[in-house]
């Protein structure tokens, strides 16, 4: 019911107005032409029989004038012929009956001429005067009946409804065939945009016929739909284009730019990945940290281009070092990450990185020359080294720099011990840079003896640090220094300070000279000559009261901007010494081009006195020291043995603990 009476189509809400408007209109014209009919019928009737009545009361004047009541009663019976007429009667102007019938009953003309008005409601009563000569001389009275009319009266109101209801059905039909008509464009419409609504399907198009509201609403809603694919078009271009962007971002967001491995944020992810599993998978993983030794000398040397080029030979050499099953990663800088995955308990971890260093050390060809590095590789294993990637990297980290303190170019793996060691490490070189400012340097000074006479006449410098946090080694915090940069100050203020203390024994009568070290990296800095120059006279202490000690190690490294350095030194009349002489590639060239001073004799010949190849090898130093006239120290004299071989052999200075520790 509620369908008939709520019907979702259009069309069938446009059939149920009609129905709702035009049926009850043609109902009610029904009912008031029927009304209308029936009173007309009725009043037709009656003028009918008042005519007839007149009539017969016109005809029958005569008769009743001279008492013919055969003629009368011949005149009254016409009106039997009506079908409405059902008693009739000639009266006497006294009332009494001339001349009457019956149609219903066979009863006296009197009994008939009173009762039927009065017993039969549904009869009704007609009355017209007999006149003759203007004189009224009786009356006639009919009695009719609209039976008959009623009859025919309702055989036509069945005919009309028949008709009427023949006119509503055609009234539907035809009223539903033009609400189809009418909204069959509008439901094509509908359907079209149910179906692009369902499939995005926007290449549907509305046929538009004619000029018509609904025609005007398909070329629009064409238009529309025509606009929106064009929309959806280029949305779905620009769509592809941001995937497409998405894609290569992605893939630029985990990959080094340089190199082409993963980068360090997909090293973080995977690392996290590794360690997520592993709890569940039962299997362990080990972390490399591969850092390139001297690598800052390409790109200082050759040019970031040549350096970008051998970390992407490098990089081709560690994955060729790895099983595919490996992950190889750079960090950044000369910093590599290297997970080996699903390890046995039984594999060869330090095989492993035996591999990463021989393909370190393999020469690459940059810019058409072979270049050859060295890397020092630190071990975490999981989950012995850390269960999480921070302590895991951390870890690998601080074994990676014991490999350099170690030496450089070898593999270390992650122990408890270095955990502390790499702490101190990461103290010592976030201290570092603030110490001299903190003034936590001190020197101290071990005496230089002349072995004939056995007295001090010049003294060593010797850097040391104690920090709050508690003493470091010359060993650890001077190559950290080095690396740094540091070393340059540092190396100013030893030697500021070596002059003003000089200057301080030479004002109380002791003449004595001060020897201080200084590395490669020093006499590469500009004007390092001038500083020590400036230093000297800045405390009033000659030039040649002063020694600057130099490594063999330091002279091979040496380039153009330290060899001017050095001379500038001796222009000054600074005397230069080499340090640890015979414990390395000795150059006996530079004795010569650089105007050599003096040497010092390394500790472990000191050490090798007692042999005779040591005292061999002690007596031509000391044989080739006289020749070139340059003054001879032997470090390490730790016995009096060792001094009375050196005595016996004319080394002229000493120095060691059998004198004095460093104070």
């Amino acid at each position: 019911m509620r369908r008939v009476f709520r019907p979702r189509s259009l069309a069938g809400r446009l059939v149920l107005m009609l129905a709702a408007t035009a049926l009850p209109a043609l109902l009610v014209a029904f009912v008031w032409f029927s009304a209308k009919s029936y009173t007309s019928l009725q009043d037709a009737v009656q003028r009918e029989l008042t005519t007839q009545a007149q009539i017969v009361a016109t005809n029958s004047s005569a008769a009743m004038v001279f008492d013919i009541a055969p003629e009368g009663q011949s005149i009254l019976d016409t009106l039997k012929v009506s079908p409405h007429v059902v008693s009739a009667s000639l009266l006497r102007e006294n009332g009494s009956v001339f001349a009457a019938f019956d149609k219903r009953v066979a009863e006296s003309a009197s009994d008939a001429a009173r009762a039927p008005a009065v017993v039969d409601l549904s009869l009704f009563r007609l009355q017209a005067p007999v006149a003759f000569r203007d004189q009224t001389i009786g009356s006639i009275v009919v009695f009719g009946s609209f039976d008959q009319m009623r009859a025919q009266y309702l055989a036509d109101l069945r005919n009309t409804a028949a008709a009427l209801l023949l006119v509503m059905v055609a009234t539907l039909v035809v009223g539903r065939a033009m609400a189809a008509r009418i909204t069959a464009p509008i439901g094509k419409l509908s359907s079209a945009m149910d179906g692009i609504a369902g499939d995005r399907d926007y290449r549907r198009r509305v046929q538009a016929v004619g000029t018509d509201e609904v025609a005007r609403l398909a070329r629009n809603f064409n238009d529309m739909v025509e606009r929106i694919q064009g929309h959806e078009a280029a949305l779905k271009s620009e769509l592809m284009q941001r995937e497409r962007a998405e894609r290569e971002y992605a893939e630029l967001a985990y990959r080094d730019a340089v190199t082409g491995l993963p980068n360090r944020r997909f090293f973080t992810e995977r690392l996290q990945h590794l360690i997520d599993a592993a709890p569940a998978s039962n299997k362990r993983f080990a972390l490399l940290f591969v850092d390139l030794d001297n690598f800052k000398g390409v790109n200082d040397t050759l040019g970031h281009d040549a350096g970008d080029q051998l970390l992407r030979g490098l990089a081709i050499r560690l994955i060729d070092a790895l099983r595919p099953t490996d992950i190889v990663c750079r960090l950044g800088g000369d910093e590599f990450a290297l997970i080996l995955t699903d390890l046995s308990p039984d594999t060869p971890i330090d095989r492993v990185a035996d591999k990463v260093i021989d393909a370190a050390r393999s020469p690459v060809s940059v810019q058409g020359s072979e270049v050859t590095v060295s890397a020092s590789v630190g071990i975490a294993v999981y989950p012995q080294a850390g269960e999480d990637s921070a302590t895991l990297l951390r870890n690998a980290d601080a074994a990676m720099y014991q490999a350099k303190a170690n030496g450089k170019d070898r593999a270390v793996v992650f122990t408890p011990d270095l955990l502390q060691q790499a702490t101190r490490q990461f103290l010592m070189r976030s201290q570092l840079p603030r110490a001299v400012e903190r003034q936590e340097f001190k020197l101290v000074y071990q005496p230089i003896v002349l072995l004939a006479a056995g007295v001090a006449t010049k003294v060593e410098a010797l850097l040391r640090w104690s920090p709050v946090s508690g003493p470091y080694s010359p060993a650890d915090f001077i190559p950290v220094a080095e690396e740094s940069g540091l070393i340059v100050p540092i190396g100013d203020w030893v030697v500021d300070e070596a002059c003003r203390q000089l200057a301080d024994w030479r004002s109380t009568g002791l003449a004595l000279s001060v020897a201080v070290n200084v590395s490669a990296r020093q006499l590469r800095s500009a004007g390092f000559a001038a500083r020590v120059g400036a230093a000297l006279e800045r405390h009033g202490v000659p030039p040649s009261a002063l020694e600057v000690e130099l490594t063999e190690s330091q002279l091979l490294g040496f380039n153009d901007a330290s060899t001017d350095e050095l001379a500038a030194l001796e222009r000054l009349g600074v005397r230069l010494v080499i340090d640890d002489f015979g414990a390395g590639f000795s150059s006996l060239a530079y004795l010569a081009r650089l105007s050599i001073d003096g040497i010092k004799i390394d500790r472990a010949l000191t050490n090798d006195l007692g042999l005779v190849e040591g005292r061999a090898v002690a007596s031509a130093i000391l044989a080739m020291a006289r020749s070139l006239k340059v003054d001879v120290v032997a470090e390490g004299v730790e016995t009096e043995a060792q001094a009375a071989v050196l005595r016996t052999l004319g080394c002229p200075h000493v120095q060691g603990w059998l004198y004095s520790h460093p104070v």
